[in-house]
């Protein structure tokens, strides 16, 4: 039966105990109400005043109207009288005795009454048990079956928890792709933009780079022709040649504070020591041509390198200057020169963090050739003027050689980098495209591969199921008719393989046979061979040699029916001996149900003994409320005595059943031999 919480229509039901606030009443309903109080008090006025039937139930039932039950009338005890305790049975008189017997008769009435109540109770209530348990396992019943239809109220709204949790992943996943696909697209047109202007960019400067490298390769080429052209130049002086090249190679250098450049040119002077400078001295035409092309080509430096980034327009900037040859005669400072051993040592390291910024800018220069200390004896001063002109050119294109060098050095890692940026381009862009292509696949068989809750029969799901949630996202659908067809195939590929194994056995098992036979076959020679040599061996006696004579074959036959007689009475005894055995068995089996009775009902009358013992020890304890010391020592007495008597017979019962265990012990052993007086005479001495 359900409870009022679980009944739906009493949710909204309020009864009035719930309700803790006084109710208010209309003047109409208090005055009806104080009317129906003044009559309630008025009836019960005039029925305190003469009420025959209470004054009936007071005289007649004691205020009640229940009357007293037989069961309660069986189950009060007799109190026997104290003269019955106190005068000793020898002192008293007929009528005494009379007394005695008609109370103990209805002491055993009352017993038995007591008895049959008991047991009508005992079966009152074993039935009442089995009632109970009825209603209990129908309760248990109606319980499971309403467990089991919530259980499957359960699994249906579970399910359809779960196709609605599928269909909004789905669509979570739709939205997602959708926004993932439209991202990618926007991220492939602003990269498509960047790598077709990192194409034109890297496009173009690879030109401008093609061009200064066709412009260094003129310079190299240039500055090598200057090398063989000096040789050829000072043919005429073969005895200064050694001494001019070392002249000509040399490139000391040293570093001067900047802006000094002017003042070391005039107090120097010329390094002609005296003679015309170059720019007032005219020159060789080649001298001047070669001046100009490298005028042409830093300029053009200077525009490709505009054109390209800044960090390269700085380095081509600072490196691509034009100086004419006499400017670097005087001294003008080169930055692609390296600093000679002997130039002035650095400043001592201070801990001073602003020593650099305070301390003046310095440039490294090359020292020009001096007349006066560097010029050959016997080397005329034209050829003097010569050389410091093929130096100073030889020093120019070196320069303008380095500078162009550097310039397509920075220009090649600009490429180099313009060209990573690129590549980084492409491959974003080709992962973009990947990615899209992907999941636009992805997309597509997602449409067709929807995730739909199936229930399937026990047996028909062969993917291994996990402990906690089992994926089956590389399950497949298979049709009953392939399934099968596939197990029909099965078959007979496996019946065709088991014909095989059974050619293969029988096959085998003929060769098996035959070794057998031939095995047996080499035993059996074997064993003529030992028994001729046996017999080869053999001592011969008298008896043999009449046996073998054949005289022994009467002797023979009388031993043979001499043999056949005795096995005959030999199964005649043990006939009669098994008969007489199994008259014993069914003798014991009989004395065993016997006692076996006996002892049942020996159980039986102990049982009731037993209750007895405990209903007059009730007895004795409700009579000895009321008895004095005298009846109380009595009866103790009786009780003592009874329970000896009690005691003693139990104890006689079980002996005599002890006994009657031994006789059938006996017995058995008689039957059956066993072995345990053996073991128990080992254990004998052992546990002594």
């Amino acid at each position: 039966m359900l409870a009022v919480s679980e009944q739906p229509e009493k949710v909204l039901t309020v009864n009035d105990s719930e309700v803790k606030a006084a109710k208010l009443l209309s003047a109409a309903e208090r005055a009806e109400a104080e009317r129906k109080a003044k009559e309630a008090e008025a009836r019960a006025a005039a029925a305190a005043g003469d009420n025959m039937a209470e004054r009936a139930l007071l005289d007649m039932m004691n205020g009640t109207l229940e009357s007293k039950r037989d069961d309660e009338e069986v189950m009060q005890d007799l109190v026997r009288p104290e003269w019955m305790v106190v005068t000793p049975v020898d002192q008293m008189t007929e009528a005494e005795h009379a007394l005695v017997k008609e109370f103990d008769a209805k002491v055993k009435k009352l017993e038995a009454e007591r008895e049959k109540r008991t047991k009508a109770l005992q079966t009152e209530l074993a039935k009442v048990r089995l009632d109970m348990a009825d209603a209990c396992r129908f309760f248990n019943e109606r319980l499971t079956e309403l467990a089991d239809t919530k259980v499957q109220y359960d699994q249906a709204v579970f399910e359809t928890e779960l196709v609605t949790v599928k269909l909004a992943q789905a669509r979570l996943r739709v939205e997602e792709h959708d926004a993932r696909v439209a991202a990618l697209s926007d991220e492939l047109k602003t990269l498509g933009k960047q790598k077709e202007a990192s194409s034109g960019r890297l496009a173009t400067f690879r030109r401008e780079v093609e061009a200064v490298r066709e412009t260094h390769e003129g310079l190299a080429s240039e500055n090598r022709s200057l090398e063989k052209a000096f040789k050829q130049d000072f043919v005429d002086a073969p005895e200064h040649l050694e001494v001019l090249q070392k002249l000509y190679r040399r490139r000391k250098t040293r570093v001067i504070a900047k802006g000094r450049v002017s003042d070391n040119a005039s107090h120097r002077g010329s390094d002609t020591g005296g003679r015309p400078s170059d720019e007032n001295r005219g020159s060789r035409p080649g001298l001047g041509g070669r001046k100009a092309s490298k005028m042409g080509a830093a300029a053009f430096l200077g525009a490709a390198q505009q054109r390209g980034s800044d960090r390269s327009q700085e380095s081509y900037g600072r490196r691509s200057s034009s100086k004419p040859a006499h400017l670097l005669a005087q001294g003008i400072p080169t930055p692609a020169a390296e600093p000679d051993a002997t130039a002035d040592a650095p400043a001592r390291p201070t801990r001073d963090p602003f020593t650099d910024l305070d301390a003046p800018a310095t440039e490294v220069v090359i020292e020009p050739l001096d007349a006066a200390v560097d010029m050959p004896e016997g080397l005329s001063f034209d050829m003097w003027d010569r050389l410091v002109e093929a130096r100073n050119a030889k020093i120019t294109a070196e320069t303008d050689l380095k500078a162009c060098g550097a310039t397509l050095a920075e220009m090649n890692a600009l490429l180099q980098e313009m060209a990573d940026t690129d590549d980084a381009l492409k491959k974003r862009m080709a992962g973009a495209a990947a990615e899209l292509a992907a999941i636009r696949d992805r997309e597509a068989r997602e449409r067709w591969n929807l995730e739909l809750p199936y229930k399937l029969k026990q047996g028909q799901l062969e993917v291994e199921e996990a402990a906690v949630v089992t994926d089956y996202s590389e399950a497949l659908f298979v049709h009953k008719g392939v399934i099968a067809e596939l197990n029909a195939q099965i078959r007979a590929l496996g019946g065709e393989k088991v014909g095989v194994l059974e050619e293969i056995k029988e096959f085998r098992k003929e060769i098996a046979l035959l070794q057998w036979e031939n095995e047996r076959a080499d035993r059996e020679a074997e064993d003529l061979v030992e028994l001729t040599r046996e017999l080869q061996l053999l001592r011969v006696t008298k008896d043999l040699q009449e046996r073998i004579n054949g005289g022994g074959e009467d002797n023979q036959q009388a031993e043979a029916v001499r043999l056949e007689r005795k096995l005959e009475q030999i199964k005649i005894n043990h006939e009669e001996k098994v008969d007489e055995y199994k008259r014993q068995v069914g003798k014991i089996h009989k004395l065993v149900h016997d006692k076996d009775t006996e002892m049942g009902s020996l159980k039986a009358q102990i049982e009731q003994l037993e209750a007895s013992v405990l209903e007059r020890e009730a007895i004795h304890s409700i009579q000895t409320a009321t008895k004095d010391d005298s009846a109380d020592a009595t009866q103790r007495f009786a009780d003592v005595h009874m329970k000896r008597k009690l005691q003693t017979l139990v104890g006689m019962q079980t002996q005599e059943i002890e006994l009657l265990r031994d006789e059938l012990e006996r017995l058995r052993r008689r039957t059956f031999p066993t072995f345990t007086h053996l073991e128990a005479r080992r254990a004998g001495p052992r546990d002594n």
